[in-house]
């Protein structure tokens, strides 16, 4: 049975609605033994140990609409000899329960925001060049986007977040407003030892980076899918099969 609504005045209700506590119980199964601490130092055994005290805290800050994130912890992973290491930027276990409560928000807008696993992708584009491999009329693009999480711009994810949320009612378990500012407030979060918010780029490394990716670049792909023009991209990497000369 799919999600009913009643409407009444301004007001639509969603029977389906999960309380926050419902949810948060359930996400927490996401959280493993051994995942990277955060700014606060609290470890996995002190999560468990404290779970119910936690979730219960963080379902009356949800309700409030007051909840507040760490700022995350700087981890850096070395890419090669003669590469800049890659940051991450590490969220206290609390707060990572606090960011799978907001994905799940978002994939409730738009599952197609979720990001297909590697395989899928590789499996789609192999069985896409077997089908072209012997015409004349295809051209192959490669692209790999330079530092892609870290040149995010802000005011056009900002607008494409509002765009997506706005006034979708009886679908959230939150209100708009509050899912909204809450992406905002982890977009921009400092990653310590700098203590500046971020204007711009999304920091790598919390759940809902590869969605905001996503929405960031949904358009562009819509864009050249109306073009004729096969698109498989896996976060920064892209290829392109375009079915007539020019259209690239």
């Amino acid at each position: 049975m799919g999600k009913k609504n009643f409407a009444l005045g301004k007001n639509i209700f969603n029977i389906n609605k999960i309380e926050p506590i419902d949810l948060l119980n359930e996400l927490s199964e996401k959280i493993k033994y051994g995942c990277a601490v955060g700014v606060d130092g609290r470890s996995y055994d002190y999560f468990r140990n404290n779970k119910d005290a936690i979730i219960n805290e963080m379902n009356d800050s949800i309700h409030n609409e007051s909840y507040t994130l760490s700022p995350y912890k700087e981890m850096l992973l070395i890419k090669g000899r003669n590469e800049y290491p890659r940051c991450l930027s590490i969220p206290t276990i609390q707060d990572k329960l606090f960011l799978y409560f907001i994905l799940n928000q978002i994939d409730r807008l738009d599952s197609s925001l979720k990001l297909p696993l590697p395989q899928q992708v590789i499996g789609k584009l192999i069985k896409s060049l077997g089908e072209v491999s012997s015409r004349k009329d295809v051209y192959i693009e490669k692209y790999d986007i330079r530092h892609f999480f870290n040149s995010i711009n802000h005011k056009i994810l900002f607008k494409e977040i509002d765009e997506l949320i706005i006034n979708k009612v009886g679908i959230l378990d939150i209100s708009d407003k509050f899912l909204i500012e809450s992406c905002r407030k982890a977009i921009q979060n400092p990653t310590l030892p700098i203590r500046k918010k971020n204007y711009k780029g999304v920091p790598q490394g919390i759940p809902i980076a590869s969605e905001l990716s996503q929405i960031y670049f949904s358009k562009i792909e819509l864009a050249l899918r109306r073009k004729d023009v096969e698109v498989f991209r896996y976060v920064d990497d892209i290829i392109l099969i375009c079915h007539m000369e020019g259209r690239l």
